[in-house]
């Protein structure tokens, strides 16, 4: 009777398990939102730009890493793009080198030999620390002037890199920053980017902006520019 008894049970079990329903299926869940503060992207121009590269509103900054406006524009502007106006994704924001002096072109060259991201990061520390990693170029005996003045165009970013020791503060290795800084392909398309901006755009100091392409007169700082940002905005 026992082993009657387990082999019923036994046989019971498929036949309830075949009258027992599917489950139903969990509804998906909706896609999550982009995070569009934390996109960044290398544009065709030589340009950083961060947030949604569909914007309906694409804002370009002409800035220079060793202008005190910029550093103010960066730091002022900062916490209201990343609260509220790229996570929407209705607005970008695109950062444009504009070199004032050799320095700058130093500097930016090993922001070109970085990935977009890494590259908008040590845009952010020059402008942090300005003051400091600048103070080796105010203080140039005139000896070194002329040395690095009187080499051939190519070989003074090297040069001024290693018076400043810029490549320690870009986080790249001796050997990686003397292959950035001697590329004079890198050297001519910045130079042409500025020439580019004076021409085109009548760019012709920093800050300097456009908004959709059309260059934005008498705008130097955040105070200014967002109303205009926000009068380009499309209509709720």
């Amino acid at each position: 009777m026992r082993l009657a008894l387990a082999l019923a049970l036994c046989l019971a079990v498929p036949a309830a398990a075949a009258t027992t329903k599917p489950a139903a299926k969990a509804a998906p869940k909706p896609a999550a939102a982009p995070n569009w503060v934390d996109r960044y992207a290398l544009t065709p121009e030589g340009g950083i730009l961060r947030g949604n590269p569909r914007a309906a509103v694409k804002i370009i900054e002409y800035g220079s890493i060793t202008c005190p406006h910029c550093r103010a524009f960066n730091r002022e502007s900062e916490v209201a793009m990343v609260q509220r106006y790229l996570p929407s994704g209705q607005v970008s924001i695109e950062f444009r080198h504009f070199l004032l002096n050799g320095f700058d072109l130093a500097g930016v060259m090993l922001v070109t030999c970085q990935d977009a991201r890494k590259g908008a990061a040590l845009v952010d520390k020059y402008y942090r620390q300005q003051t400091e990693w600048t103070k080796p170029f105010t203080a140039i005996p005139p000896a070194d002037g002329e040395r690095i003045a009187a080499l051939p165009q190519d070989k003074q970013p090297a040069a001024l890199a290693k018076l400043g020791n810029l490549a320690a503060f870009a986080g790249l290795t001796p050997a990686a920053a003397d292959r950035c800084l001697a590329d004079s392909a890198t050297i001519d398309r910045l130079i042409a980017a500025r020439e580019t901006a004076s021409t085109k755009y009548g760019i012709n100091g920093t800050p300097g902006f456009l908004i959709n392409g059309v260059p934005q007169a008498d705008v130097f700082d955040w105070a200014s520019l967002e109303p205009r940002l926000k009068a380009a905005l499309p209509p709720r």
